[in-house]
C-alpha cells in the first residue's frame, strides 16, 4: 500500500462524502421526516432554518451549516452539539455517525492499531468468532483465533454493522499481513453481505455506491500472488438489483429509508 496516504478519515475526501451524509441522516431521522431535494442541499437549508429558531439554547447561526454537510466538510463539535439542541436529538447521536470506527477501517492505508481496535470491541457471538476465551493480563488479552471459513460464514450470517466492521478488520488485517487466502475469503463474506448491511441502514444507503466503490478499491480487490493484477469477483452489475430488494423489504417493515432523490454519488466524490 502507499505509504503517502493520511490515516484519517476526516483527511479523505471519498470518506468525508460518506460520514457528512451519514450525519445528515440523524438529523432526517430525528425530524421524522425527509425533504427530498437534488442532491439534498435545499433540505438542508430547510433543517438549517428550523434549526435557527431562537431559543434558551441560542440560535444555530449559519442555517448553511446544514447545507454543507452534504458536500465533504465535516461537523465540528461545537456544530453538532447546537444541531442535536436544535432538533432536540439524543446527545452524541450525530458525533456517533461522524466518528464511527467504521471509517477508520476504510482509510487507503489502514492503521493496525485501527483494526485491532475494531476486533476488541466485539461482543457476544461476535466476539466468539475471532477470540477464544479473553485471558486478562492488565492491558494485554491474549486468545485470539486463526478465524476460518466457519467462524467467517458465521459472522456474515450474524451480519449488522459488528458483523460488518469485524469482517472487513479481518480482511484489512490478511491485507496487511499479506494473506492472500483469509483475505479473498473475509473479502467474498463481506461482499455476500454488503446489500443487506447497506440497505438496512438510512446512514449508509444514502450514499451506498460511493461506499460500494470504496469497498471494491480498498477491501475486495487484492493484489493476485502470481501475477501481480487486480481481481476479485465483486459482482458489480448485481449490487443495484440486490440492495434495491433488501430496500424495499426494510420499507416494507416500516424502516425510514431515504427517498431516491437524495441516494446517490456526489460529483467530484470519486
Amino acid at each position: 500500500m502507499p505509504r503517502h496516504h493520511a490515516h484519517s478519515p476526516a483527511d479523505d475526501t471519498r470518506l468525508r462524502a460518506l460520514i457528512a451524509p451519514a450525519c445528515y441522516v440523524v438529523c432526517a431521522l430525528g425530524k421524522r421526516q425527509w425533504k427530498a431535494a437534488a442532491l439534498g442541499r435545499e433540505a438542508f437549508a430547510q433543517a438549517g432554518a428550523l434549526a435557527s429558531r431562537p431559543s434558551h439554547d441560542g440560535p444555530l447561526e449559519e442555517p448553511k451549516q446544514f447545507a454543507r454537510l452534504l458536500g465533504t466538510r465535516l461537523p465540528t463539535d461545537t456544530q453538532v452539539a447546537v444541531m442535536e439542541r436544535a432538533l432536540s436529538l439524543p446527545t452524541g447521536s450525530i458525533a456517533l455517525w461522524r466518528d464511527h470506527r467504521l471509517w477508520s477501517l476504510l482509510t487507503e492505508e489502514v492503521a493496525p492499531v485501527h483494526v485491532l481496535d475494531a476486533l476488541d470491541s466485539l461482543r457476544g457471538r461476535y466476539r466468539k468468532s475471532v477470540f477464544e476465551d479473553d485471558i486478562d493480563l492488565g492491558d494485554r488479552k491474549i486468545g485470539r483465533v486463526e478465524p476460518d471459513l466457519n467462524d467467517l460464514c458465521r459472522l456474515r450470517k450474524l451480519g449488522g454493522m459488528s458483523g460488518m466492521i469485524a469482517l472487513i478488520a479481518l480482511t484489512r488485517e490478511a491485507q496487511y499481513g499479506r494473506f492472500y487466502e483469509r483475505h479473498l475469503r473475509a473479502a467474498a463474506e463481506s461482499r455476500r453481505l454488503f446489500a443487506k448491511w447497506v440497505g438496512s441502514s438510512p446512514h449508509l444507503y444514502i450514499r451506498w455506491r460511493l461506499l460500494a466503490e470504496i469497498m471494491m478499491d480498498r477491501v475486495w480487490k487484492m493484489p493476485h500472488m502470481y501475477s501481480g493484477s487486480f481481481w476479485f469477483p465483486a459482482q458489480v452489475d448485481r449490487l443495484d438489483a440486490e440492495v434495491a430488494c433488501v430496500v424495499r423489504r426494510s420499507m416494507t417493515r416500516g424502516r425510514a429509508m431515504p427517498p431516491s432523490a437524495l441516494v446517490s454519488s456526489p460529483r467530484g466524490a470519486k
